[in-house]
Formats: C-alpha cells, sequence, structure tokens
C-alpha cells in the first residue's frame, strides 16, 4: 500500500512538471521600487516627501509642576528652592506640507500650541525653522510656513466627500519618534461629531494604526489624495486600539484658507440653540430657543421652527449644522430654508453676528 502510495505521488508530481514545462506562467513584476497593483509603494514615493517631523518647545510651567507632589522627590532635585523656575515644554508630532510656493505645512493645534520655538524636519532630512501662521484650537488646527526650496506638496481639497465606509486609507507620521511610518487601514466611519475631543468635529474613523505622534500627518487615499489629518486615539495610555481619528480634509481646507487669509478664524453665530428631530424618518434640526436681538431674532426666526438646509444644502443633524456654521466668518450671509408648523416651507438669509 506504502509503495502504490509512494508510486501515485511520483507520477503526480511527474504530470505536474510536464504541465508547468508546457505552458506559460506570467509573473507580475514585484514590490519595492517596481510597480505592483498589490503594493502601495508607488503612490508613497510621490506622497512621503510631503510629510514632516513636527518639534515644538516653550517654557512656559513651572519644573515642580512635573514631578510628583512630594517633597522628597522636590528636594532631590532641588526644585524646591525654586519653585517658580521654568522648564522647557516639548513637543512632538507631525505635519504635511499643503503648498509649496508659499512653504505652507498644516499640523495640529496642541503640537505647537504655546511654543517659543518650532522646527520642522523634511522627508530629505532638512531641518527648517517655522513661524506659526495661525491656529485654530477649536478644531486642532494650526498652519506653519517655512522657507525652503524643492518642496513636495499634497493639495488640501475636499477628496473626503468622496470616502464610503469602507475605503482603504494610510496614515503617516512620526509616532514616538519614528519619522515617515506608515500604517495601512479602511475608513470606518464617516462624518463622526459629538465625541467631545474638540469644539468643532467631522472626523474619519479609521482603524489604521495611530499612535502618539501621529498627530498632525495626513491620512491618504489609495489614489494619493489627502483626505485628512490625524488628531485623536481611543485607548488606555494613548495607546493604539485601532479606533482613530482625522480632521476630514474638507473641514481642514476651510479653517487653514483662513489661516492663510486673516491669521484666526473669526467664527460667527446666529444666536439660537439646536437639537436633532426626525421629520418625515429624515434627522433634521429644531430651533429651540433665540437669542433676543440675535441675528436669528432680527430675521424672524422662532422656536419650533425645523431647518431643512444651509446654503441649499440639506442638514442632518444639529452637529452638522453647528459644523456648517462653525466654518463661517462674522459678516458671513447663510441661507437657511426653513419648515414652520409642519406645513410652511421659507427662506431665511442671515448675516452671521459676532460671538457674545
Amino acid at each position: 500500500m506504502r509503495l502504490l502510495y509512494q508510486y501515485l505521488s511520483y507520477s503526480i508530481s511527474l504530470v505536474s512538471l510536464f504541465l508547468l514545462a508546457s505552458c506559460t506562467i506570467t509573473i507580475t513584476p514585484g514590490f519595492g521600487k517596481v510597480s505592483h497593483t498589490s503594493s502601495t509603494a508607488p503612490m508613497l514615493r510621490k506622497v512621503l516627501p510631503a510629510v514632516v517631523n513636527v518639534f515644538s518647545e516653550g517654557a512656559g510651567r513651572n519644573c515642580t509642576d512635573f514631578l510628583p507632589k512630594n517633597p522628597s522627590i522636590q528636594k532631590k532635585f532641588e526644585l524646591d528652592k525654586n519653585a517658580s523656575e521654568k522648564c522647557m515644554e516639548q513637543s512632538q508630532g507631525s505635519g504635511v506640507i499643503v503648498n509649496a510656493s508659499k512653504g505652507y505645512i498644516v499640523t495640529n493645534y496642541h503640537n505647537v500650541e504655546d511654543a517659543a520655538r518650532v522646527l520642522v524636519t523634511l522627508h530629505d532630512r532638512r531641518q527648517v525653522a517655522a513661524k506659526i501662521i495661525g491656529t485654530d484650537p477649536d478644531t486642532d488646527l494650526a498652519l506653519l510656513k517655512i522657507t525652503a526650496k524643492k518642496l513636495t506638496e499634497l493639495k488640501l481639497n475636499n477628496e473626503d466627500k468622496k470616502l464610503e465606509t469602507g475605503d482603504f486609507l494610510v496614515a503617516i507620521g512620526s509616532p514616538y519618534g519614528l519619522d515617515h511610518s506608515v500604517s495601512f487601514g479602511i475608513v470606518s466611519a464617516l462624518g463622526r461629531s459629538g465625541l467631545g475631543l474638540e469644539g468643532y468635529e467631522d472626523f474619519i474613523q479609521t482603524d489604521a494604526s495611530i499612535n502618539v505622534g501621529n498627530s498632525g500627518g495626513p491620512i491618504v487615499a489609495m489614489n494619493g489624495k489627502l483626505i485628512g489629518i490625524s488628531t485623536a486615539i481611543v485607548g488606555a495610555n494613548n495607546s493604539n486600539t485601532g479606533i482613530g481619528f482625522a480632521i476630514s480634509g474638507s473641514m481642514t481646507k476651510a479653517i487653514i484658507d483662513q489661516l492663510a487669509k486673516y491669521g484666526s478664524v473669526n467664527r460667527g453665530q446666529i444666536g439660537v440653540l439646536i437639537d436633532d428631530i426626525m421629520v418625515d424618518d429624515q434627522l433634521r434640526v429644531v430651533i429651540t430657543n433665540i437669542l433676543k436681538n440675535s441675528p436669528a431674532d432680527k430675521a424672524g426666526l422662532k422656536v419650533g421652527d425645523i431647518i431643512l438646509k444651509h446654503n441649499n444644502v440639506p442638514i442632518l443633524g444639529a452637529s452638522k449644522l453647528h459644523n456648517a456654521l462653525g466654518l463661517m466668518r462674522v459678516g458671513e450671509t447663510t441661507t437657511l430654508e426653513i419648515l414652520r408648523d409642519n406645513q410652511t416651507k421659507l427662506v431665511v438669509k442671515i448675516v452671521l453676528g459676532a460671538r457674545v
């Protein structure tokens, strides 16, 4: 029986060799420096030079603030003799060049908060001092400027609006100081908000590995287009659990355009309190309160009015309207489509006023 089994095995092997010799096998070019349909390397060769490491430092806190509240430890370091002595705070994160000709770099606000000095390390290892053009703590975004030649850029766009849950993407940054690290994942969810991480939230959720140091780095689609900026993770002790968040590219573009032009984001308001409401099985927005003498009050809005559209775009929920208005400046005009008493549709134009 064993001899018969061996004989059959040898026969099958010989037949297989004969068949292989008589046919042509086409092998797709390999990975790395040649093209391959299963590799992100060709795309990353174009994208990686636009990604930078952002290092900042600033003197802002007492040295004793960094130590446990233990007199013996403070005495060991002799800091209790001068409790007002200042220590340098340091931060390291990531960024992406969005305009090569102007040297503009987008990063997270928390990477450069209270920074006295910001240093950028490029992909080719050049180190360049950066100037902070403007910041927006409410979205955790900042715009930097460097002066350097031969820069590569990833343009800000609205590419994220084409995304669907399940689309592939890559996250690039400097996790734990390991610059230009790349992780791969999918879009886990779109339009995440109400998480309490920022004042204005329109997050892309992803399972791509994002860790401390990735903050401010780009999230890129498989076509090499910038779709978001890494900003936060969910996990104990800042560990990765497969739940990361990126500020959407469209929100980033709206904020950075203002920072480049004005150096700040001067948000306007219409003076209403809003909440979610279901109308014909659709999530909409209902006005629950109106501030006296506010733009909304002067425009004739009423408590109970249901907001269907903002600037002709359907608004699905209070957080969406909150974000939409949060991207507009004082003095700009918004057009709202209103449903009143569940029967009358009105179109109301309102000029945004200053925050109070």
